[in-house]
């Protein structure tokens, strides 16, 4: 789940699941307190990236697990999709009405 600027399409907020994921090495003053520790490091689970300016777009994350504000932490079956979707929507405060429809094989 990917959410950009609409003007300049400039990654804001990203959240990986069941990825991975490097930092990094070096930290400026705009870099904030909880994505310290992970400098440099190797992020080898879910995790949740933000835009921090100074650098890439979305070239920060840090494990899911670590991030208070979003509170969905493992994707590990399908019929979590539409509950995810929702709680990023909430975090990006979506306002705009969506229908959203997910529909998953048939076997």
């Amino acid at each position: 789940m990917h959410h950009k600027e609409e003007d300049a399409s400039i990654g804001l907020l990203r959240v990986d699941f069941n990825g991975r994921h490097k930092n990094p090495e070096i930290e400026n003053d705009k870099v904030p307190n909880d994505f310290k520790p992970y400098a440099g490091k190797w992020i080898e689970e879910s995790h949740i990236h933000y835009f921090i300016e100074g650098y890439k777009p979305l070239s920060w994350a840090m494990p899911l697990t670590a991030d208070a504000t979003f509170p969905v932490k493992n994707f590990t079956n399908q019929n979590q999709i539409g509950s995810i979707i929702q709680t990023f929507i909430k975090k990006i405060n979506l306002q705009t009405q969506l229908t959203i429809t997910i529909q998953t094989s048939i076997v």
